[in-house]
């Protein structure tokens, strides 16, 4: 039963925590003779447990009369972990998710004005499942509420919808000499997201053949002169589709073969007779002159 604000010069809250007004009036100040309400108040209870708290009326020419409540302060629960998702242009999306350790999770989507608004899933999934009409980011909101009825802060989920790569990757054609340690081929784009760059050692793999596991290394042995070329295109981590091969070019050039020079004779003390030409090397084995 509410009590009549006509009888009634004011109600009073002492919340009873420090850094708050200890006598908030919440009267109905209308002045209309209708029942009295008490006002809601946002209190910044920063300690978890039973806090204690009372209510005073003050009658019109009476002694006021005081009762004592209790509030209980239950933890704030920490958010939940969204768990990323992408989605291929046009491609059926599902529900978002999170992995929440509360009982319950709650959405937020952002509305076309600015905010965010809770979403209604009474009606249909119980989380948001985005529009996969346009390439794009969205950002998403989700917290989590406890069995005592408090939620986390919200977290941010981007979901962002790609198209298949179109562009072929770039990489430079490395050049070694036999026997050089080589490393690890890679391209030298930048890698659009949720997309790969995978290796093979055929230009036209087909059906069921198995790319590379890793980016591969050149051999520089003899047997890998005068080279090899290796193949590489970007591939959805999603399964919106490849993008053009392109072909990498791996030039290993052999070892110069050692000069021949006849034999020399001397005697002690004496003079060598150096020989009048010496064989040049060919061209491609010369040491360039500075």
């Amino acid at each position: 039963m509410k009590p009549d604000a006509r009888i009634y010069d004011r109600v009073e809250w002492n919340l009873g925590e420090p850094g708050n007004p200890e006598n908030v009036q919440v009267k109905n100040n209308d002045n209309s003779g209708n029942d009295l309400w008490m006002n809601s108040r946002n209190i910044n209870y920063a300690t978890i447990g039973p806090k204690t708290i009372s209510l005073t009326f003050f009658p019109q020419g009476g002694t006021p009369m005081t009762f004592p409540a209790t509030i209980i302060v239950y933890p704030r629960p920490a958010p939940p972990v969204p768990v990323p998702t992408d989605f291929c242009l046009g491609a059926p999306a599902t529900p978002l998710n999170a992995v929440k350790t509360e009982p319950t999770l709650v959405w937020y989507i952002a509305n076309p004005a600015g905010g965010f608004s809770i979403y209604n899933g009474t009606s249909g999934p119980p989380s948001p499942i985005p529009s996969t009409a346009a390439i794009g980011r969205t950002e998403y909101q989700v917290s989590q509420v406890s069995s005592d009825g408090c939620e986390s802060v919200r977290v941010s989920l981007w979901v962002e919808i790609l198209s298949a790569p179109t562009a072929a990757p770039t990489a430079t054609n490395p050049i070694y000499c036999q026997d050089e340690v080589a490393v690890p081929l890679s391209v030298s784009s930048t890698l659009p997201a949720s997309t790969k760059a995978v290796w093979y050692d055929i230009v036209a793999p087909s059906p069921g053949y198995a790319p590379l596991t890793t980016a591969p290394t050149p051999g520089t042995n003899a047997i890998d002169v005068p080279g090899k070329d290796f193949y590489v295109r970007l591939e959805s981590t999603i399964g919106c589709g490849v993008s053009p091969m392109t072909t990498v070019k791996v030039t290993v050039n052999p070892k110069p073969a050692a000069p021949v020079v006849p034999a020399l004779t001397a005697c002690q003390n004496g003079i060598v007779n150096l020989p009048a030409t010496i064989p040049t090397p060919p061209s491609s084995q010369q040491i360039p002159e500075y």
